[in-house]
C-alpha cells in the first residue's frame, strides 16, 4: 500500500516534540523578527520569511515554524500590520484586463508624478487642486458647467478670444473705478 506525502512527513506540533507548525499571536516585532505567544503560552522569537515585507501588528496571527528555539513566520493567517512592497530598482504592475486600488484612504507620492490615458474620468464628492502654476491646453471644446461660478484673481485677470458673448437672464453688473472699452 502506498503512504500518503502527509504520512510520510515528521510530525509538527506543539506537544511534546521540539518541533513546531502552527498560529501565533504577535506581541510586538518589525519587518524583520517578531515576539509571538504560542497556542501552549510560551513565548518565542521568530525571523519572518514572507514573500513580501510585513511590518506585524499586536495581536495578528501568523503561522509558525519552527525546531528547538529557531522559529520562522512562514504566513500570515490573520493581520491589520502593513505589507510593504519595496526595492531599489522599479516595479511594473501590468494586467490585461482591469487594475483595481480600493482603500479608506489612497495616497500617491512621487518626486515626478505622470498619468497617461486615452479617456480620463473623475468622480468626486469634492475636489481640490493646490499647484504653483497651472497650464491647461485644449485642443478641441473646453467646457465648464456649474451651478455656480467664482473666480479670483489676487492680482489681474485677462480673458483673449477671438470673440466674446456674454449671455445672462438678469442684470449684468460690472463695478471698478474704471470701464475702458476699444
Amino acid at each position: 500500500m502506498r503512504s500518503s506525502l502527509a504520512e510520510s512527513l515528521p510530525l509538527l506540533s506543539d506537544n511534546a516534540s521540539p518541533r513546531y507548525l502552527g498560529p501565533a499571536n504577535v506581541v510586538n516585532g518589525d519587518s524583520r523578527a517578531i515576539r509571538a505567544r504560542l497556542p501552549n503560552g510560551e513565548m518565542v522569537v521568530a525571523q519572518l520569511a514572507l514573500a513580501l515585507a510585513y511590518e506585524p501588528a499586536e495581536g495578528d496571527v501568523v503561522l509558525l515554524i519552527g525546531e528547538a528555539s529557531t522559529y520562522y513566520g512562514i504566513g500570515v493567517l490573520s493581520g491589520k500590520g502593513k505589507l510593504v512592497l519595496e526595492t531599489a530598482g522599479d516595479i511594473a504592475i501590468r494586467a490585461g484586463g482591469a487594475l483595481d486600488l480600493s482603500a479608506d484612504h489612497v495616497r500617491v507620492t512621487g518626486k515626478e508624478v505622470e498619468v497617461a490615458s486615452t479617456k480620463l474620468t473623475m468622480v468626486a464628492e469634492a475636489f481640490t487642486q493646490r499647484v504653483g502654476a497651472l497650464v491647461q491646453r485644449v485642443t478641441g471644446l473646453f467646457t465648464v458647467h456649474a451651478r455656480e461660478i467664482h473666480t479670483v484673481a489676487e492680482e489681474s485677470t485677462v480673458t483673449q478670444a477671438k470673440n466674446a458673448t456674454i449671455l445672462s437672464e438678469d442684470a449684468v453688473t460690472i463695478n471698478g473705478k474704471s470701464v475702458l472699452l476699444g
